[in-house]
């Protein structure tokens, strides 16, 4: 068989906001709930093994980690520190990291006919069911970075035409 390796990851290293036109620009990298369109948590990465065998089988395990950071919402338990002119500089409640796994599994059917391009796969996400880290809101969880689902379990087939 053959073994690969895959990674992909996003490391913001800069992130200002400024409140207005003309306000004075701060930094928010590290952070998400001060801009509500979307966070800017500083590292998130998945990272992969792929196994492929000579006989159609093949697996995949991928682990999923998002950088720990801190929750600037309106929710916050620890204050928003500011400075004179109302711009954050620090606090708010810090968010642990998140570290998820995932699962494929998949056999690619030897043959002709209706048998040929045909896949036979599972899936499992969140492996072992780990719940979001905890984000001060009524979710319990950040929307845009938490999947409050659990360990999802997908069996299916595929076919090319």
């Amino acid at each position: 068989g053959r073994f690969s390796l895959e990674a992909i990851a996003s490391l913001k290293t800069k992130f200002e906001q400024q409140v207005g036109t003309g306000g004075a620009k701060f930094d928010v990298l590290g952070t998400t709930g001060f801009n509500t369109t979307f966070p800017s948590i500083e590292l998130e990465s998945r990272m992969g093994v792929t196994w492929d065998s000579h006989f159609g089988l093949s697996a995949n395990v991928f682990w999923n980690h998002t950088g720990e950071y801190k929750n600037w919402s309106g929710n916050t338990v620890t204050p928003i520190t500011r400075n004179a002119a109302g711009v954050p500089t620090g606090g708010g409640d810090t968010v642990k990291a998140g570290n998820f796994f995932d699962a494929h599994l998949s056999y690619d059917l030897p043959g002709e006919g209706i048998t040929k391009d045909l896949e036979l796969f599972a899936d499992v996400n969140n492996v072992f069911d780990k719940d979001p880290p905890f984000y001060n809101s009524a979710n319990g969880y950040d929307t845009f970075s938490g999947n409050p689902l659990g360990r999802q379990i997908t069996v299916g087939f595929s076919k090319k035409w």
